[in-house]
């Protein structure tokens, strides 16, 4: 585990970029100091597995500290993108000016009414591009755009790439095309039309009557996506609650009740003693081939090990150190003041291996069809 302050009442997402930081990742976390509540930003290694106090409190350019982050973005440059909740908006911060011990954190850049940011992103193709996964309320999602003058600028342009959809929880830009994540699915967009429809790439039916909520997307290695599932719920309570038009999912209430009071709503007492931790539950969802994903239940060796009850994993990032060679797969639960980590060689050989498998399964099943195709020509 990366362990944090036990001040930490919330900790929303992971921000890393294997060409910034030399393979350090950043941690925004709400912190409550002498009754205070503040933002500051952490980072760790996949190396060292130490969080490191960078900067904080994070204020806004008028000099507010009221700053509640969700999503976060680093991009190749250096500059942290921000979803502000509280504040309708992504602040922006130069990580090539924190240096040396931690101080207050001044954002200069901030781009104003971007309705309950949730996710944020660059296109990896043209980092002056930004992409948001917002809503028009707590059950209406939509997708905004906004072009800079350069990484990070003060001059830019913003404009409503898509709605219509569920509530969205993540957003990330794969293959030339915007993967949004709504929970119990995930669609994609081209880049270069608005409004384009929406094609279905991954849904979460286990073909067992339950759906899996994946409640964000990032990249693993080159072709995957990872996501966790930070719940599992009938299908019959998603296609009544989740995809009705008028009523929000839970991580929507989560959303709601954190305007109003963050560190009440999330600083939600840690896992209570007699409840039983469950498995974490990952995708790795191959992005060039949709069939060859690979789904996991993971139980932790130590039994009283609460770290996925609850809430479950609400957050995971893939954090790589590309000079060392070494990787972790980080998971954030966010009634937890600590980030599980797994070495991703593992993960790789579980790919491997499953993969092999279905290559056998489907060259099987091809040659039994193949055999009764025989058989009734035969007869």
């Amino acid at each position: 585990y990366v362990k944090f302050p036990n001040d930490v009442k919330f900790i929303g997402s992971i921000a890393h970029n294997t060409k910034f930081g030399s393979g350090k990742a950043f941690v925004p976390v709400l912190r409550e100091i002498k009754g205070e509540k503040e933002t500051h930003i952490y980072g760790f290694h996949p190396t060292s597995l130490q969080a490191q106090h960078i900067a904080g409190p994070i204020k806004a350019p008028d000099g507010s500290s009221d700053v509640t982050v969700f999503g976060s973005h680093v991009d190749k440059q250096g500059m942290l993108y921000l979803c502000c909740w509280n504040r309708n908006s992504i602040l922006v911060a130069n990580m090539n000016k924190v240096k040396g011990k931690a101080e207050t954190l001044f954002c200069e850049v901030e781009y104003e009414e971007i309705m309950k940011p949730k996710d944020v992103t660059t296109d990896p193709r043209n980092e002056k591009i930004l992409y948001v996964a917002g809503s028009r309320d707590t059950s209406t999602g939509m997708v905004y755009k906004i072009v800079l003058d350069q990484p990070g600028g003060t001059d830019y342009q913003k404009s409503v790439q898509a709605d219509g959809f569920s509530t969205l929880a993540g957003i990330k830009v794969v293959n030339k095309e915007i993967w949004l994540c709504q929970m119990y699915d995930i669609v994609s967009q081209d880049t270069k039309k608005r409004q384009s429809p929406a094609v279905q790439q991954w849904k979460g039916n286990d073909g067992k009557g339950n759906v899996w909520l994946a409640n964000c997307i990032n990249a693993f290695d080159t072709k995957y996506a990872l996501c966790p599932a930070y719940k599992v719920l009938p299908e019959d309570v998603v296609d009544s609650v989740m995809k009705s038009s008028t009523s929000g999912s839970g991580l929507a209430s989560i959303f709601c009740c954190c305007k109003k009071d963050a560190s009440k709503a999330l600083s939600l007492t840690h896992n209570e003693e007699n409840e039983e931790g469950g498995p974490i539950r990952l995708m790795f969802i191959d992005t060039l081939n949709v069939s060859k994903s690979v789904h996991m239940e993971i139980f932790l060796s130590e039994k009283n090990d609460k770290f996925s009850s609850k809430s479950g994993i609400t957050h995971v990032q893939h954090v790589v150190d590309s000079k060392k060679g070494k990787g972790v797969v980080a998971c954030i639960n966010f009634e937890e003041p600590r980030i599980l980590v797994m070495k991703d060689t593992a993960f790789r050989d579980i790919i491997k291996n499953e993969t092999q498998l279905k290559v056998q399964k489907n060259t099987v099943q091809k040659k039994t069809v193949q055999k009764k195709t025989v058989q009734k020509k035969t007869v």
